[in-house]
């Protein structure tokens, strides 16, 4: 038979151009990468030892050449179906979560076909060589199926897991098995023509281009992966379910190295951590976060733990390292989060990095996961359900908490305070559902509902009988930046009939620096229609003195912080005696929040505070539980 080598010699051509490319790229150095090299070897095997085959065949070389040559092509060739589909494998992060008994079927077939194509020369049932005669045997026919089995797995797996893939990705895989499955098809009807190997190469130059060389994923400077490749193989990880650990180490003065050393020496640096960190942590993927930041994972099979490393970490950077002929010395965090425990989905995982290379205030050295503020992704989206839920039945609860004037000891005004009570998740602090609910606009609706239902009450109870002059209302920066804003209170007053004396509004401090036309245009119509307005919170943002004077603040709220401060800190005492009468003069009033004593109670009446809140009189009251307490206390 004349055989025509031509795809054989391509395909050698295009595996040499593929090493070459590989070799002198910078690629992830993961078990993926082990694997497409494993694979990338037998490929390049298999066109060599078909030409040697065929030739030895052809000049009729003796049997035992040509069984072991022949042998070594077949196992070759079918050992790149079976890496192809490991490949897919590790792709998909699929390798630790493989159920034993995937495995055995994944490894069966090809374990089986590789001891036929072994024990060939003593049956005969792939293929024989007798008196120079080549013959194929009945086990051919499972040779030419194996691909198929194989690729045919590799298509469902990455369509199961195709969350875990690109779009594009899906594609090549599919891609390269049907040019695959038809070359061995055509092979299999033509023996002579060579094809097989050409498309097995062409498959390769895919898998090298779409994945290995995706420079999008490795850091240039130190040949890392970056923080976009740990992003995705978390993704896989969890995905998976596939228990890992997270180190990161962060230089916390990484931008203070750069002003006394300069950027060539503190790079230069953190090019010599990074070598520090591939020596601790041999058998882990290591990751450049940022510029003044590593990370590192370890699957649960690991030998190495994360207490071990953190500590050698820490250990190495506790010394002065040289640099440049100078001794360079770091502060920084090191910590450790693991999944599924600390951090039970991606987008709490993320949200933890994200915070780690952004923390401020945090003690130097080895910082337990527990310190750090890791949003619980899951609980956030309940508590966004919940507030949808309680937005659509209008199921928010507003609570009142009295203020006491101190001249006379009565009760004279009131916080309304928003509750929510979900009949899934239960009580919800409003510490936990504000935030969220300012951060994806639903507080406008929270609001609207809080405005409407303090109408209610000030409309089904006479507050002059209560010995209330009125009630606080308070608004969010988001509220105050619509441009209906003050067409919602003005119909809600009307609806209900409301005396606008018996309705102020609070604005946090750090609200009442907000910049936009339309906030200063919406608090001057309040009070132009005759709207008190209280400065909430004074002493927690950075409220100026033009900014009070020009909001003309008919009340100051002191936070719970400054209340307990001045209690506490004598220093402080004449400072907030003269705070208060610039106030006075101002013509604003005071109020303190947060009293929880009788003797802060006694100290800021005897400053000059008009007014107090707090837990000292009563925590915040439902409505019935308020108006009892009211008419108990009328005098």
């Amino acid at each position: 038979m004349n055989y025509n080598y031509d795809f054989d010699i391509a395909a050698i051509t295009l595996y040499i151009v593929i090493l070459v490319t590989f070799f002198s790229h910078k690629h992830v150095r993961n078990t993926n990468s082990k694997v497409f090299l494993g694979l990338l070897g037998c490929c390049f095997l298999t066109p060599v030892l078909d030409i040697i085959g065929c030739e030895v065949i052809t000049r009729q070389a003796s049997e035992a050449i040509v069984y072991f040559v022949n042998n070594f092509y077949y196992l070759t060739e079918q050992a790149t179906n079976f890496l192809f589909l490991l490949y897919v494998l590790s792709m998909l992060e699929m390798g630790s979560k493989t159920h034993i008994v995937k495995k055995i079927l994944i490894v069966a077939p090809f374990a089986i076909v590789a001891l036929v194509i072994i024990t060939n020369p003593m049956h005969g049932l792939l293929f024989s060589y007798i008196d120079n005669v080549w013959t194929y045997g009945p086990f051919r026919k499972v040779i030419i199926g194996l691909p198929i089995v194989y690729f045919g797995w590799a298509i469902i797996f990455a369509f199961v897991k195709r969350v875990n893939l690109a779009k594009k990705d899906g594609i090549i895989i599919i891609t390269i098995a049907i040019i695959n499955v038809t070359a061995r098809v055509i092979q299999y009807k033509l023996p002579a023509f060579l094809v097989h190997s050409y498309a097995v190469s062409v498959g390769i130059l895919l898998l090298l281009l779409g994945f290995q060389l995706s420079g999008k994923m490795l850091d240039p400077e130190t040949g890392l992966a970056n923080r976009s490749y740990l992003a995705e193989a978390a993704r896989k990880y969890i995905y998976n379910e596939v228990p890992f650990t997270l180190v990161m180490v962060r230089i916390a003065d990484y931008d203070m190295l750069t002003t006394s050393y300069g950027i060539e020496a503190t790079e230069k640096y953190m090019r010599n951590l990074a070598v520090d960190i591939k020596k601790i942590c041999e058998k882990s993927q290591i990751y450049h976060v940022n510029n003044n930041c590593y990370a590192i994972t370890l699957l649960k099979d690991q030998e190495i733990h994360a207490d071990d490393i953190k500590i050698r970490i820490a250990r190495d950077l506790n010394e002065p390292w040289k640099i440049n002929d100078i001794e360079m010395v770091s502060s920084y965090y090191i910590t450790s989060v693991s999944y599924p425990y600390q951090c039970p989905d991606r987008e709490t995982f993320l949200s933890y990095i994200t915070y780690f290379t952004n923390m401020q205030g945090v003690r130097y050295g080895i910082v337990a996961a527990e310190e750090l503020q890791i949003k619980d992704k899951r609980r956030e989206e309940a508590v966004e359900q919940a507030i949808d839920r309680a937005i659509k039945n209008k199921s928010f609860e507003v609570y009142y908490q009295p203020i006491c004037r101190t001249k006379t000891q009565e009760y004279v005004m009131a916080e309304a305070l928003v509750r929510l009570n979900d009949q899934e998740l239960g009580p919800i602090s409003p510490a936990e559902f504000i935030p969220i609910s300012e951060s994806n606009g639903s507080i406008i609706a929270v609001g609207n509902i809080v405005l409407e239902k303090v109408c209610q009450f000030i409309s089904n109870n006479n507050l002059d009988e209560l010995g209330l002059h009125s009630v606080e209302v308070n608004l969010s920066t988001t509220q105050c930046l619509q441009r209906n804003f003050m067409t919602v209170v003005r119909d809600l007053t009307a609806k209900y009939k409301i005396d606008r004396k018996y309705l102020n509004f609070e604005i946090t401090e750090t609200a009442s620096n907000c910049e936009p036309a339309i906030f200063t245009d919406n608090l001057a119509m309040l009070r132009d229609d005759g709207y008190h307005l209280i400065l909430d919170d004074f002493g927690s943002g950075y409220a100026n003195l033009q900014r009070l004077v020009t909001n003309d603040f008919d009340v100051i709220k002191f936070d719970k912080e400054m209340t307990q401060r001045t209690c506490d800190d004598y220093k402080l005492h004449e400072m907030v005696e003269k705070m208060q009468n610039m106030f006075h003069s101002m013509g604003a009033k005071i109020v303190a929040e947060g009293v929880e004593t009788k003797e802060q109670y006694e100290f800021l009446k005897s400053i000059g505070c008009d007014y107090i809140q707090g837990y000292y009189f009563t925590k915040a009251l439902a409505e019935d539980q308020f108006i009892a307490f009211l008419k108990e206390h009328r005098k």
